[in-house]
């Protein structure tokens, strides 16, 4: 079965249940599919903003869709290593600018433990979460407020 095929049906908030995901175009199918229902927070937590799938047209697309949807919608996204974002310029980077009042980048203070792990929190419901953020081998669940809350 298809990734696409299982995801069609998930609604966030509603449908819970594990999804492997293997490779990159399952995580920027689903990340996409989740951000098109986030309705109040996204949080993603990434070490370097993977160019495969957070600087892919439906991405951007769906975050820019997201932050003009309501005056109450809200981006977060802590990065944990900015270097290679400042070196090779990223269209998340000046999309965040345009959205200033709705979509934020933060940087971790220095004493920040390394964390290899990458997720994306959509709303307090669902996520992604990539245990390396060197490997695209991820989980993806659109109903785990506990899990959510925990990486939160």
């Amino acid at each position: 079965m298809s990734i696409r095929t299982l995801i069609d049906a998930r609604r966030l908030g509603q449908d819970a249940g594990p999804i492997a995901l293997h490779g990159r175009q399952d995580n920027l199918l689903v990340c996409v599919h989740m951000l098109s229902q986030v309705r109040r927070e996204l949080c993603l937590l990434t070490r370097v903003l993977d160019k495969p799938i957070y600087d892919q047209a439906p991405f951007r697309a769906g975050l820019k869709a997201f932050a003009l949807r309501s005056r109450f919608s809200r981006a977060r996204i802590l990065l944990q290593d900015h270097e290679p974002v400042v070196k090779h310029s990223h269209r998340i980077v000046e999309l965040v600018r345009r959205l200033s009042s709705s979509a934020a980048i933060r940087i971790p203070p220095e004493d920040w433990p390394d964390n290899p792990v990458n997720f994306l929190l959509a709303d307090q419901d669902g996520y992604v979460k990539r245990e390396l953020s060197s490997d695209y081998e991820a989980t993806a669940d659109y109903f785990a407020p506990l899990s959510v809350r925990k990486m939160r």
